[in-house]
């Protein structure tokens, strides 16, 4: 057993000699890389200085980035049509086509766009008043319908979706009409024109005939109540049956009063086709400290230094150790 011991001890006294040796290389080469940085204190201050600076002329000659985001509305079932036109913004931003922007509308010598996106505000209310109450084609499609999956909601049922977010970031040139230049270039198809003339009639008509039948139940219910027979507008007679429901007309009566109040709605944004429901907020783009140029500079300038320092170091050490080994060959 006490060979074995003794093997023990040897292994762990040789573990802990290449250890003691190692550490003690580790030391040595800390105190040469600090020697070596106090020796260079004032390169290092100078490429510190060069860094900041540089970091801080290139901070200002950028343009600050802002972000805003709008909700806007689409009609006249136009929303492939936006969709397509944003897709093809995002395409001029990349490309930086200047004359595409000018002639439509934005400045001639700088970018005001980043970059612009559009998504849905999903609404399954928006999916149901497509259909009737009683609708098999509804149900069915509410039993197919992942709703665990966003993207599935969305890419499905989004020319159907009202209410949809233009997510904006624009550069420091870009002002508080930027985001109405945008709809207003969305705005100017003439195709559309025709289509909002007739929905905008559609819809007071809608109203107006509304407000008739309304009229006309409240009259019903009056002469009802007094036990009369009711003149209609067309001067013909009806005869009010004493078994009929004034409770259905009722809830008919409110139903119409609750889509007058959407029509309404929809009155009050058919001005264009795509119009601003709230005012847009802007704000600056925060910066992370890594995208700091006047933080970045110095630390990649000085790590540059001390990088290649330490590569002509190892290479001077190759070197002589190669030129001892080629006299002790001779």
């Amino acid at each position: 057993m006490e060979p074995k011991h003794n093997n023990d001890e040897i292994n762990m006294f040789y573990i802990l000699n290449v250890f003691n040796k190692a550490l003690r290389k580790l030391n040595v080469l800390i105190f040469a890389a600090l020697q070596f940085i106090f020796r260079q204190w004032i390169v290092i201050l100078v490429l510190f200085v060069i860094g900041v600076s540089l970091g801080v002329y290139l901070e200002r000659k950028n343009d600050q980035s802002f972000e805003t985001k709008a909700l806007v509305r689409v009609n006249f079932n136009a929303t492939n049509y936006v969709y397509n036109t944003i897709t093809l913004l995002k395409q001029k931003v990349l490309e930086r086509d200047s004359i595409f922007f000018t002639q439509n509308g934005f400045r001639s010598d700088t970018m005001e766009i980043n970059t612009i996106e559009i998504n849905p505000v999903v609404d399954i209310r928006d999916i149901i008043d497509n259909y009737e109450p009683n609708d098999r084609n509804l149900e069915a499609l509410m039993k197919n319908l992942d709703f665990d999956n966003d993207v599935s909601i969305t890419e499905t049922f989004n020319a159907q979706y009202k209410y949809h977010t233009l997510d904006l970031e624009l550069s420091g040139v870009a002002t508080n009409q930027t985001p109405q230049k945008i709809l207003d270039y969305i705005n100017k198809n003439e195709l559309f024109e025709d289509v909002k003339e007739v929905t905008i009639n559609n819809l007071k008509n809608r109203v107006e005939n509304n407000l008739n039948i309304i009229g006309q139940i409240d009259e019903v219910i009056k002469n009802y109540n007094t036990n009369e027979s009711l003149t209609s507008p067309s001067k013909e007679l009806f005869i009010v049956d004493k078994n009929f429901s004034v409770s259905g007309l009722l809830d008919k009566k409110v139903l119409l009063l609750e889509e007058n109040d959407e029509l309404t709605e929809d009155l009050s944004y058919a001005k264009d086709i795509v119009v601003l429901v709230s005012k847009p907020d802007v704000y600056k783009v925060k910066p992370s400290i890594l995208t700091k140029k006047y933080i970045l500079f110095p630390i990649l300038f000085i790590f540059l230094f001390l990088f290649i320092s330490g590569l002509l170091h190892v290479y001077m050490n190759l070197k002589e150790k190669a030129a001892i080994d080629s006299k002790s060959l001779r």
